[in-house]
């Protein structure tokens, strides 16, 4: 690893298991291999207990841009994937209920085998389209239309009607499942049918997770009849106003698309993971260990445990305790896992990446305004909205829709990642409450506690 290159963070997340890390890195390194090819492993991921955390070098950027226009530049391709995925959603079904008719706990090695190899090829599908390519075609693009729709508000003096243009450019071309769920809260469909027929969205990690409970959906009903409403513009309406160039017309025409398919394919990855979180509790009571435990096992070891009819109890036991990098061979596709005598130039890239900027104000991109003090939570998944209180400040890597119970209690909000369209701003908008997004440190500099004050007309937040 040359210290030619800059290391930064590609994103974190907690409560992420080693199958759902290995199975992301995997395509992360699918795509190094197809875009930069003469690259040696340009990012690395760092697991310290039930923490994620990628770093990656700027070249990295690179993949992201590319990953766009290869199979992200256009609604006709983001309308074939979702119509791919719809058949595919069917196959994960059809084979997911094939494997709980054949499988139980006396069933052999061989036979789970069989399972976990059609389990790990619909896996390679989902984080290729369904998961880490999109996600990484999607930030790029967002990052560049917020830059184009700003300029095109500040070009044609429409600072006022902010709101209302984001939100007609950003309405998506089909109803994801929170929309769903907030149109059959408010006809009076029963929240224990509602908990039934989409606890799938409970988690986007394949072993570590929480039920969802009545009690979301609670919160996600009082949220949907509490937030404002902005007038929306129609199509020739929005282009009369914004008067958009021919480069500009292309983010516009895309915007409704790729806003759609931004959440619906992580509506479709929870679906999946949910289809076949069967093959772990059998796994758990075949092998008398906790699911829990599963969850520090690579996909790779997971295989080789079937091959011998064990599962590596030391290696568990170590990854409880201790740091782990995910990396790859020098053909950047193999991934390599190293619990044992980790070089210390990871550590001194983690330390240096994670210290940049401490002791400076934090600031970011205004996605509401406001100016308001109170005290910090972080979420870090949904598991930590339980603890969330009213007037709390949320700041958060990024927010889900499975954040909103939080959201419509919160003073404000601050992201590390996100622009003024992500679902953080948006939300806020919404909601009128004040936010910051974009700011890459805040959840590092950041602690519970914190008393702080939010400063959403210049950007920045301050400890007080």
């Amino acid at each position: 690893m040359s210290k030619k290159y800059k290391w930064d963070k590609l994103l974190a997340r907690d409560d992420t298991d080693f199958i759902t890390a290995s199975g992301i890195d995997r395509q992360f390194f699918k795509l190094v291999k197809e875009f930069l090819p003469q690259s040696k492993a340009p990012l690395f991921t760092h697991m310290r207990k039930r923490h994620l955390t990628h770093y990656v070098q700027d070249s990295f950027w690179q993949v992201c841009d590319k990953s766009y226009r290869k199979y992200f530049s256009s609604s006709k391709l983001i309308k074939k994937y979702y119509q791919e995925g719809q058949e595919f959603s069917k196959e994960i079904v059809k084979n997911t209920k094939a494997w709980q008719g054949k499988l139980n706990t006396k069933s052999s090695a061989d036979e789970f085998l069989k399972a976990w190899q059609d389990f790990d090829k619909q896996y390679k599908r989902i984080n290729h389209i369904y998961s880490i390519t999109s996600w990484l075609a999607i930030e790029t693009w967002q990052h560049d239309f917020n830059n184009i729709l700003d300029r095109m508000v500040k070009r044609n003096k429409l600072s006022e009607q902010i709101d209302s243009i984001i939100s007609s450019a950003c309405r998506p071309w089909k109803k994801t499942a929170i929309y769903q769920i907030q149109d059959k809260l408010n006809r009076g469909i029963k929240i224990k049918q509602l908990v039934k027929d989409y606890q799938y969205l409970r988690s986007w990690a394949v072993v570590w997770y929480q039920p969802i409970n009545e009690a979301w959906f609670r919160d996600l009903a009082v949220s949907s009849t509490e937030k404002t409403v902005i007038k929306k513009y129609s199509k020739n309406k929005l282009y009369s106003l914004l008067k958009p160039n021919n480069q500009e017309k292309k983010y516009l025409e895309l915007a409704p698309y790729m806003f759609f398919f931004k959440d619906w394919r992580d509506d479709f990855r929870r679906a999946f993971n949910y289809r076949w979180s069967f093959i772990f509790t059998l796994l758990s009571k075949k092998y008398k260990i906790s699911q829990d435990d599963i969850g520090y096992l690579t996909i790779d070891e997971i295989t080789q445990a079937f091959k011998v009819d064990k599962l590596p109890r030391d290696i568990i036991k170590k990854r409880q305790a201790e740091s782990v990098i995910i990396t790859a061979t020098s053909d950047n596709q193999k991934l390599k896992v190293i619990d044992n005598k980790i070089p210390q130039k990871y550590f001194d890239i983690i330390a240096e990446v994670d210290n940049r900027g401490k002791g400076d104000v934090i600031k970011g991109l205004v996605a509401q305004r406001g100016k308001v003090r109170g005290r910090v939570k972080i979420i870090y998944s949904p598991h930590d909205i339980k603890n969330f209180k009213t007037g709390d400040i949320l700041v958060a890597n990024t927010t889900h829709p499975n954040y909103l119970p939080a959201m419509k209690r919160a003073k404000a909000f601050v992201t590390d990642e996100g622009g003024i369209v992500s679902h953080a701003a948006i939300v806020a908008r919404e909601l009128k409450i004040p936010c910051i997004v974009g700011t890459k440190t805040a959840t590092k500099i950041l602690k519970d506690e914190d008393i702080i004050e939010v400063d959403a007309d210049r950007g920045i937040v301050k400890i007080v």
